[in-house]
């Protein structure tokens, strides 16, 4: 053996059959708790390793073989790393035989967690389940669950004769019972992780069987199943909520301990609104104030971070009156007790972020964790707490800087030497080289500006002159007809000098505006405009 192991280390490995042949005899000798059983599985391992692609290839058949032997010898550490690497340097076995290898992955598996119950360690177990995933080709979920069924109920009725797969004798041991359901529902989470369709996954099945747990009210497999909820709800996203209210059915069945708060919290924060988890919201807040023992928030860590993620999430749905009392006791408790956590000071920066208009906004009383917790010890010790501290400051400057609304843009001329004079209480001025210009135009030159302001004021000088005579002209226009209304006299006059003179009046009528118009709109620079209202008004 020591030889063989010396030409295994050795850089040379020109006879790897004959090695290979050597290591076989060792490994399949009677005494079938030798130790070097266990060392020359190991050792052949540690062979076809090291072996290039062509000897790989040249090792097939001799491969194939020892996998059929591991079924008619003890199961050891050392078969069982053995077939981990032989599965994953010949792909090819899963296909040829896949019969053969889904029996060696059962019998790995009532290996691990039923025979060697006590000496199944983390590495063990990792390397039980990748032979379960290569076996099954990650497309076994079901079938995990049908197991854990008929252990529950002990009845395999519902299989085929031929099926062995995942077919485990009745366990009567409670304890043992237990640790194989856990085992196998940890092999579970790790199937649905990796899966490659959710076609696979039946949510039904898995609600069923989990609700069915619960009567053995063991805490680990209590665990296990709120790890698969989690699993199914990273894989299968939005695909998980048509069966949300079930899933939480099984959840609220297991009491209302600290795992319970932890798989609410997941979920709400994982869906939001959509889990619907804001409904309890009003149930926990009048547990919370009606009871008996007036139950310090703060201290209540994890309804903290339970309320933080619905308010963070659902607000929106919530009624403002409830908002406000939850409020109010975070409030009061701050200011009763001097203990802060970090879940506390999470919840006030989340009341310090809500938009909701009927909820207030504690500022004064978060200044005042702010102060007390300057010389705390986990203000320098721990970071999550020092984060949400920071947090916490870094809002409150945010809602109390003040705000300056609708600055238009404005010209200014400003001295350097002089600059310290313009500015105001909390708005520095600060000056430019360019001069800003009107939205249409980047850059205009300081000329065709002062060119335009003095042609804009030309222009209104005009209009207000217009607009002076305009007013002028109603007025005499006012007077002569308060004058022909008090001279009344009677003319005899013929009807055809009537008409002429009816006609001339016509000729030129006084209109205003039409006057004003044709004066604004006149060409002839030689006139000015009393000359040009001349020829509109009578003598």
């Amino acid at each position: 053996m020591d030889r063989l192991i010396i030409e295994i280390d050795g850089d040379n490995l020109s006879n790897y059959l004959d090695i290979f042949d050597k290591l076989t005899h060792q490994s399949s000798s009677k005494n079938a708790f030798s130790p070097k059983v266990n060392l020359a599985w190991i050792l052949l391992t540690k062979l076809i390793k090291k072996c290039s692609a062509e000897a790989l290839k040249n090792l097939v058949q001799r491969v194939q073989k020892r996998l059929i032997d591991v079924l008619k010898v003890r199961v050891c550490d050392g078969t069982v790393i053995f077939t981990h690497t032989a599965l994953k340097l010949f792909p090819s076995i899963i296909t040829s035989s896949q019969k053969m290898v889904k029996h060696l992955a059962t019998h790995f598996i009532q290996y691990a967690y039923v025979t060697n119950q006590d000496n199944c360690d983390e590495y063990l177990s990792d390397l039980v389940n990748e032979i379960f995933l290569l076996a099954s080709k990650k497309n076994s979920l079901n079938l995990i669950l049908i197991a854990i069924s008929e252990i529950i109920d002990g009845d395999s009725k519902t299989r085929d004769a031929d099926d062995n797969f995942l077919k485990f004798d009745i366990i009567i041991n409670e304890e043992k019972r237990n640790f194989f359901v856990v085992q196998l529902l940890k092999l579970y989470g790790v199937n649905v992780l990796k899966v490659d369709t959710m076609v696979e996954i039946n949510f039904n099945l898995f609600i069923n069987i989990a609700d069915s747990l619960k009567r053995f009210d063991d805490e680990d497999i209590k665990k296990e199943i709120f790890n698969c909820i989690k699993c199914l709800s990273i894989r299968c996203g939005h695909f998980v909520l048509p069966f949300i209210s079930d899933i939480l059915n099984v959840i609220s069945n297991y009491g209302d301990d600290e795992e319970v708060s932890n798989i609410n919290l997941f979920l709400c924060n994982t869906f939001g609104s959509a889990s619907t988890l804001y409904q309890t919201f009003p149930f926990l807040l009048t547990k919370l104030l009606d009871a008996k023992d007036e139950t310090n928030l703060i201290e209540n860590l994890s309804t903290c971070r339970f309320f933080t993620s619905i308010l963070r999430t659902c607000a929106y749905l919530l009624k403002s009156g409830n908002i406000t009392q939850l409020l109010r006791k975070l409030l009061l408790d701050f200011i009763r007790t001097d203990i802060i956590t970090t879940e506390s000071v999470l919840l006030l920066n989340t009341f310090l972020s809500l938009n909701h208009e009927a909820v207030p906004i504690p500022i004064s009383v978060a200044h005042t964790v702010i102060q007390k917790s300057k010389f705390n010890i986990k203000y320098h010790t721990d970071e999550k707490f020092f984060n949400a501290l920071s947090n916490c400051k870094v809002l409150c400057s945010v809602l109390t800087r003040p705000r300056i609304i609708g600055l238009p843009s404005i010209e200014r001329s400003i001295d350097a030497n002089n600059i310290d004079n313009n500015i105001t209480s909390d708005l520095e001025i600060k000056v430019e080289e360019n001069i800003i210009s009107s939205q249409h135009h980047d850059e205009v030159d300081e000329e065709e500006t002062n060119e335009e302001y003095l042609d804009m004021k030309r222009r209104w000088e005009e209009n207000a002159a217009i607009l002076q005579l305009k007013r002028k002209a109603l007025e005499s226009i006012e007077t002569e007809s308060t004058n022909v209304k008090k001279e009344k006299h009677v003319h005899f006059e013929d009807t055809d000098k009537v008409k002429e003179t009816k006609i001339k009046d016509k000729k030129k009528p006084i209109r205003p505006k039409a006057a004003f118009i044709a004066v604004i709109n006149s060409k002839d620079e030689s006139k000015t405009v009393d000359e040009m209202f001349a020829d509109f008004c009578p003598e």
